[in-house]
């Protein structure tokens, strides 16, 4: 997810990665946490430093949110 990447081409892989998540299997879930951690390591600094229980809970809420989130619309 390059900066240089448009918002739609960013969705489309995004939502790419999340179907195949749900149904592909973990390596998918893997693979779909490895792209999220550039944005998830500065999350886990403003929260409350790059601790190991606050990387954990951001890490369970990805899996979570990777479940349950709607794909419509834009920005995913």
């Amino acid at each position: 997810m390059h900066p240089s990447c448009g918002y739609a081409a960013s969705d489309r892989a995004w939502r790419l990665l999340i179907e195949r998540a749900r149904t592909d299997g973990p390596a998918w879930v893997v693979g779909a946490v490895g792209v999220a951690l550039p944005g998830l390591r500065p999350a886990a600094y403003r929260l409350r430093g790059f601790s190991g229980d606050v990387q954990a809970e951001l890490l369970i809420a990805f899996v979570a949110a990777l479940r349950s989130m709607k794909l419509g619309g834009s920005r995913v």
